[in-house]
Order: structure tokens, then sequence, then C-alpha cells
């Protein structure tokens, strides 16, 4: 990996357990995923940086177009990872609350 500021190479057993899980999963979705797979994630954020939180979603969204990958299911904790999209997203407490009406 190249740090860009400095433009030195980072080991990757340097970078935080964060940066390695993004790295992993981005690796194993841009290689490892089969057009039309329907896309499950449970906490990408999970010891994330919250910059990068900001980035999970456009990145998953770049590797589904490439990739043909039509769907995507997202299990977070994180408004950050949500970034605004919340037209996007269901609250699953809420709507058991409202069955159970």
């Amino acid at each position: 990996m190249n740090d860009i500021d400095t433009e030195k190479n980072i080991e990757l057993n340097s970078l935080s357990s964060g940066e390695q899980n993004q790295i992993i999963m981005l690796y194993n979705l841009i290689f490892l995923t089969s057009k039309n797979s329907v896309l499950l994630v449970d906490e990408p954020e999970i010891s994330l940086h919250i910059a990068w939180q900001k980035e999970v979603l456009n990145n998953l969204e770049r590797i589904m177009k490439v990739n043909g990958i039509p769907q995507a299911v997202i299990a977070t904790h994180s408004p950050t990872v949500i970034n605004g999209n919340w037209d996007r997203s269901l609250d699953l407490y809420e709507l058991n609350k409202s069955r159970n009406k």
C-alpha cells in the first residue's frame, strides 16, 4: 500500500484493524463476487475512522456497478455509513415496533 502524501510504502500489518478489514472486504468483493449476486454486508464500519465510514457506500456501489451486482443489504449502526441516504434505509427497530401495534 502506498501513502499518497508521503509516497512511502506502508506495510499491511501496520494498518489498523479497520483498514485491514476494509482491504480484505473490498478485495473479496472485487475479485470473488459473481454477477447478479445479492451483496450482504454486516457492520462494515467496525473499527473504521469516521472519514472511512463516509466512503463505505460509495466504495460498495462502485464495485457493485463494475461487477454487475444489482442489490445489497447492509446492516449498520452508523449514521455516518448511511451518509444522508435515509430514503434508502430501513430502521428495523421502528419497523418491528409498527408491526407489533
